[in-house]
């Protein structure tokens, strides 16, 4: 047995030894042949892809500078960079290795323009598409962090101070959704192009950039707003989620428009890839409209716009679509609790083009989900939440509760084309439509009493079926298609932009009312239709240490406006006129510690023969690395204005300044001090005073009579408005704190706004849209790498009650707003796709914050008189009498996103 044994082991560890020298690791390497790359004729993004997958080393190109171009090489994993850079020789392209960072760069042959200048793009590494406004930093000579914003076209353009000390500059891309990228460049001798390839986040939606160089060295204003976190209704909402910043108002679920420092909802410009779009939202302010899904980037620029913007006195809202990926096809599909929605994307002319195509549509007419009916109902005024009536009152003009069910539906698509040359030529083709359609019936009217209804020792009785009920139909649809031809070309030492831009806007309302109710106009109808075309084109260049743009605009707006009452026509109004601008800005660095931005547009009218100038500047002065002070002046003019059909605030018309009734004007400035304590601790304080002057206000923005009406505003002048001057002051905060795997963000404002008619008495009242204080506040917590969640709660004043000026008794302000929003979203990938769940509560705690207050006329009854001898108790008439009550906002409502992305 011994023997055995020791026989078996002799065999065995042979063996054992066999198998150790084949699994050793430098054994086994040494065994494996070298790896080989072989590639004839084959186009050069192929070939990157092919190098990237089977090697550390990763490319930064552009995707139309490689487009096209094929190349042939055979070598091994020690030789395919020599001689993929051989392989390069004679297509225009050079090559840059940074072993460190294991990158390389490929750039055009040609030298840079000037020296110390580095020019290139910012592109998206999944879909070769720009990525606009990210945040290039460096740090200069001194150690002091510096850094630049790309424009709206995902271009740089770094004006450095000096040539750096060591070998090397370390360039840092950054942008919310991505991972940041580094490169490093010879300062003395930079590439002619650098492409910064951010390679995407696990976060779905547009991020948000607050004005274009509020601090350049950090992403702050973008993680500070993001939509895609904030969907309180079941969609993702741009709209919405700007309210966390002090400068807007907290508005309700049934909002008409932004507020942006005092200016009215009409001032707030919207504009997708240059598009003026005329009406920014769903269902009266319940959604918005436009589809997240087909949006890249937000610009907002509450205060100085950039001179390329005409910019109204409440702000700008630049919106940019996505426009698809160049290198492959791509789809994603959305579910929620009130619509669906696809977008599909891909490359053309072998990743020179691409084209996106992206459409949205509610189904609330079609499924009822119970949260979603009674948003409905609420939205369209049919059932408004209200404050309760004292016991016995009985209100004159009660609507039916069986009424039928409303009819509402809303679309939007998104359409766009572009083509990229290898010299960074750009030309991009987009399309937008959206609209809504409503249709409600319900029987309201006025109970009928006599003298016998009346008992001498009951009060009213309740309703029954006695009252006279007139049935009422609205109608009301509107829509916006617009179109946009854009072009970019940078040339040696300049860059032009040309937009051609389209837009038309068009709503009909009709209310029908039966015979009933005559005390009420029997049929209403409005119409109106807005047609507004523009060309403006723009050059840019350096000059010193920093650059220059001038450029022009001409623009044509035809407006139809009919508003009529029955037989009577109310108010008539058709306009036609041409703008014609001339714009120039500087920006630049005049020193190491001051930035400035100063320009001028000049603005030219035919119907009126008058001309405007916009002024604009905005400087940043940083006495010390943490702390940045900036100050900044802007006038802006208003040509185009809302209206708010009275009786009616879900219908917005619009209608041009003219001959007789010049333009809205506004002059505000701003003082602003930035303190960022640690690159993860930021507060920000800011000062600003605006007055607007012709500011347009309609009858249904002032104080009316308890009976209604529906008359005009300003009989004198046989229009539908009056004027006034706004006057509006406030100081805002901001705060943001970020931590590992949370993130906390506030703010704060103090504001006053107040308005003055015009040809009225001098008292000065608040806006209606005037609330004090405002705050909000939210903690972000990543749960792991699937899950994330959040918490939002707004809170302000009321808002001012304008039934105070015609019932002393009222309360001058509603009662505090305040809110709290959650969500919860599980996002992972399952195969090839990506699958995100989300779910949101609006409102948590159901708190009856109200919107307005409403007059309501009771019916009631007064004590019989003395029985005189000999004669029938005497029992007076019914007396009416008017009381108010509150409109609530939304209630809880708890809603759901479902979206699958390949």
């Amino acid at each position: 047995m011994p023997i055995r044994t020791d026989l078996s082991t002799n065999r065995i560890v042979p063996v054992v030894l066999l198998l150790w020298i084949m699994t050793c690791p430098d054994v086994a390497q040494s065994q494996d042949p070298p790896t080989t790359f072989s590639y004839q004729n084959a186009p050069l993004r192929s070939v990157l892809e092919d190098v990237e997958r089977r090697t550390a080393y990763r490319f930064l190109y552009r995707d139309a500078l490689v487009a096209g171009v094929r190349i042939s090489l055979v070598a091994d994993s020690s030789t395919v960079l020599s001689h993929l850079r051989d392989a390069l020789s004679g297509t225009g392209l050079r090559m840059e290795r940074d072993h460190a960072q294991q990158q390389v760069l490929l750039a055009p042959e040609e030298p840079p323009a000037q020296q110390f200048t580095v020019t290139g793009y910012v592109v998206d590494a999944t879909s070769g598409a720009r990525v606009p406004r990210a945040t290039v930093v460096w740090q200069d000579p001194e150690g002091t962090r510096q850094g630049d914003v790309a424009d709206q076209d995902g271009r740089i353009r770094l004006q450095l101070a000096s040539v750096p000390s060591a070998d090397s500059l370390v360039l840092t891309a950054s942008h919310v959704g991505y991972h940041p990228t580094r490169v490093t460049i010879d300062p003395e001798h930079p590439p002619a192009e650098v492409a910064f390839r951010l390679q995407p986040r696990a976060t779905s939606g547009p991020s948000v950039t607050v004005r274009t160089t509020p601090s350049a060295l950090d992403t702050t204003w973008r993680g500070f707003t993001q939509p895609d976190l904030f969907t309180p209704l079941g969609e993702p909402s741009v709209i919405r989620t700007l309210q966390l910043l002090p400068s807007v108002s907290v508005t309700d679920a049934l909002s008409g428009g932004l507020h942006v420092r005092g200016s009215p909802g009409d001032a707030f410009h919207v504009k997708v890839n240059g598009m003026p779009i005329y009406n920014q939202s769903h269902l009266f302010g319940l959604f918005d409209a436009f589809n997240a899904e087909a949006l890249q980037t937000v610009g907002v620029f509450p205060d100085v716009a950039p001179v390329r913007y005409w910019a109204p006195p409440g702000g700008t809202l630049a919106l940019q679509s996505r426009p698809g990926s160049q290198s492959a096809l791509g789809a994603s599909a959305s579910l929620s609790s009130t619509a669906v929605s696809g977008t599909v994307d891909g490359p053309l002319l072998d990743g020179r083009a691409s084209w996106l195509l992206s459409a949205r549509r509610s189904y609330l007419n079609t499924v009822q989900w119970p949260p979603t009916t009674d948003l409905l109902v609420q939205g369209l005024g049919l059932a408004p939440r209200t404050e309760s009536l004292p016991d016995g009152d009985l209100p004159i003009g009660a609507q039916e509760s069986d009424a039928p069910r409303p009819s509402a539906r809303f679309f939007d698509t998104h359409a766009t084309a572009a083509y990229e040359s290898d010299g960074g030529h750009r030309l991009t083709v987009s399309a937008y439509a959206g609209g809504d359609r409503i249709q409600q019936a319900v029987a309201e009217g006025v109970q009928e009493r006599t003298l016998d209804d009346v008992s001498p020792m009951q009060s009213l009785p309740p309703p029954d079926d006695e009252s006279v009920l007139s049935p009422t139909k609205t109608t009301y649809q509107w829509g916006n298609e617009a179109t946009s031809v854009e072009w970019e070309a940078p040339w040696t030492n300049t860059f032009t932009h040309t937009t051609l831009a389209l837009s038309r806007y068009h709503a009909h309302f009709r209310r029908e009312r039966g015979p009933a109710l005559p005390a009420l106009p029997g049929r209403r109808t409005l119409r109106n239709e807005l047609i507004d075309g523009h060309l403006q084109q723009s050059i840019e260049g350096p000059v010193g240490k920093g650059t220059w743009t001038a450029g022009y605009m001409a623009r044509w707006i035809g407006t139809q406006y009919r508003d009529q009452f029955g037989t009577e026509l109310s108010y008539q109004h058709r306009h036609r006129s041409v703008q014609a601008d001339l714009f120039g800005q500087y920006t630049g660095r005049m020193d190491e510690w001051l930035h400035l931005r100063l320009g001028l547009r000049a603005h030219g009218v035919s119907s009126g023969r008058y001309g405007r100038l916009s002024p604009r500047l905005w400087t940043r002065l940083r006495p010390a690395p943490p702390v940045s002070v900036t100050l900044s002046y802007t006038r802006n003019h208003q040509f185009l204005h809302r209206l708010t059909a009275a009786r009616d605030p879900g219908v917005n018309v619009w209608i041009p300044s003219g001959a007789e009734r010049p333009p809205s004007t506004a002059d505000q400035g701003t003082l602003g001090l930035t303190w960022q304590l640690r690159p993860d601790w930021w507060i920000r304080g800011e000062g600003y005073y605006k007055q607007q002057q012709r500011v347009r206000l309609h009858e249904a923005l002032l104080p009316a009579p308890p009976s209604g009406g529906a008359g005009i505003a300003d009989p004198g002048a046989g229009v539908p408005w009056v004027t006034g001057t706004l006057s509006s002051r406030g100081i805002e905060l901001l705060h943001r704190l970020n931590g590992t795997g949370w993130r906390w963000t506030t703010s704060y404002s103090l504001s006053r706004t107040t308005v003055a008619l015009d040809g009225s008495s001098p008292r000065v009242r608040p806006a209606r849209w005037d609330r004090r204080h405002q705050g909000t506040t939210r903690l972000l917590l990543q749960i792991g790498s699937l899950w994330t969640a959040h918490v939002t709660w707004l809170a302000s004043t009321g808002r001012y009650n304008t039934l105070h000026e015609l019932l002393p008794d009222e309360p001058s302000r509603l009662a505090l707003y305040h809110r709290l929003d959650a969500a919860i979203q599980y996002r992972r990938s399952v195969g090839g796709a990506t699958v995100s769940v989300r779910a949101t509560v609006l409102n948590l705690y159901d708190h009856d914050n109200p919107r307005y207050r409403r007059p309501v006329s009771i019916l009631e009854s007064t004590p019989p008189r003395p029985q005189e001898e000999g004669r029938e108790p005497i029992l007076p008439a019914p007396e009416t009498r008017f009381t108010a009550t509150d409109i609530y906002d939304l209630g809880i409502h708890p809603s759901f996103d479902l979206t699958v992305t390949w």
